[in-house]
């Protein structure tokens, strides 16, 4: 069996780019925004820009998206809302190389990435509750990720990870890893105390199993049957959920009404990045860094346009995954990818985590993956998805 070392080893330079990207967003945002600003830097000098910029799917629809929202926000906005436009470009760019980059081998690597980084997020976040309680947001363990929610989040998609490669045959030593994860992302879940999370990762993970094959839907009832076990015990790790209902109708309806005011005030093109967070007093509204709803948000900062523009460049990736769940080709690929992506909605409900880079990174780069395979359903080993021209037969190899 290869080493961790020997695979990297025989990755391209492109590959290796696209898993120090994942590696970095374990690190810090600092890190994660070092190496977005770097990433065209290295697209430019490898002459790679272009066909990065040519290479996927709805790509003009990006565009499009981050040049009027990044007006908009000249226009209204003050200089961060500003620099995260300018920032949005950076993550584009990243959009579009992973899906240009990513291989059957890296997507393995990824997965293994991000599962050693949720555990190594767990000890630092074992470190915050211990020591450096200074770094707690609002008493709850963040880990890396500024924010216990942006944590949460992370918990929540690299659980899928874990368990989608513990459906797959492997050593004891990956079994043993992947139950770690699974250990560790549990205790990072009380230590961060998210109560959408709570609910979300049992029932994303439930949802994963059931995808993949019926034969586990009575896993999936166990696993309901254990967050249900864990919700009666609430009181001992996980307080905070009896003040869930009460939270919501001081905090969230607020907010939200306060965001359906300011759509309605500018319905086509809203007033850029961070709108609630620099327009919210002008309405009298609760105070907040955003509309704490994935939809809201989109609305008040980039109005019917913008948010059309970014929904459409996702409806064309996403419904390949759709398509390719129906024909059943690599069906765990694309249970994986639903799965992730019910997370993001369900959780979007009440937050809007997923617009950060450390979370989005790991989102996209299963989207973007399993999309592929609508066009191309096999992939040579070390070939990257953007070859979809070639002749390819149709395969279950396991990833």
């Amino acid at each position: 069996m290869h080493t961790i070392v020997e695979r990297i080893r025989a990755l391209t330079p492109d590959e290796r780019v696209l898993l120090a990207l994942v590696a970095a967003a374990f690190c810090s945002v600092y890190a994660i925004a070092a190496a977005l600003l770097a990433l065209p830097v290295y697209l430019i000098f490898t002459k790679k820009l272009i066909p990065v910029l040519r290479a996927s799917r709805g790509a003009p629809l990006l565009g499009l998206f981050c040049a009027i929202s990044l007006g908009v926000t000249i226009r209204y906005g003050d200089t961060r809302a500003v620099a995260l436009g300018v920032g949005m470009l950076f993550a584009s760019v990243a959009l579009l190389f992973v899906q240009y980059a990513m291989t059957r081998r890296a997507f393995r690597l990824m997965l293994t990435i991000s599962c050693a980084g949720s555990v190594f997020a767990f000890f630092v976040a074992i470190a915050q509750r211990l020591w450096l309680t200074q770094y707690l947001f609002e008493g709850r363990a963040c880990a890396t990720f500024v924010n216990a929610n942006f944590y949460a989040t992370v918990i929540e998609v690299t659980t899928l990870f874990a368990v989608y490669r513990l459906l797959r045959r492997g050593s004891v030593a990956r079994t043993v890893f992947y139950v770690a994860v699974l250990c560790a992302n549990l205790g990072g879940l009380y230590l961060c105390q998210s109560r959408a999370a709570f609910l979300v990762v049992f029932g994303s993970v439930a949802l994963l199993l059931a995808l993949t094959d019926l034969r586990y839907l009575g896993h999936a009832c166990a696993v309901l049957l254990m967050m249900l076990l864990l919700y009666t015990a609430r009181g001992v790790w996980m307080p905070r959920l009896d003040a869930a209902s009460s939270d919501l109708s001081a905090g969230r309806e607020q907010i939200w009404r306060t965001a359906v005011r300011m759509i309605r005030d500018h319905l086509l093109y809203g007033r850029g990045y961070l709108s609630y967070q620099q327009f919210y007093r002008a309405y009298h509204g609760f105070a907040a860094n955003h509309a704490h709803n994935l939809l809201l948000d989109l609305l008040v900062n980039f109005g019917v346009v913008g948010a059309g523009l970014l929904l459409a460049y996702l409806a064309v990736n996403l419904a390949g995954i759709v398509r390719i769940y129906v024909r059943g080709v690599e069906r765990s690929k694309s249970a994986l990818a639903l799965a992730v992506l019910v997370t993001v909605l369900v959780h979007g409900v009440v937050d809007s985590t997923v617009y950060w880079p450390q979370t989005a990174l790991l989102v996209i780069t299963v989207l973007t993956y399993s999309r592929a395979y609508s066009d191309m359903p096999a992939v040579s080993e070390g070939v990257p998805l953007r070859a979809r021209g070639a002749k390819a037969k149709q395969t279950t190899v396991q990833p």
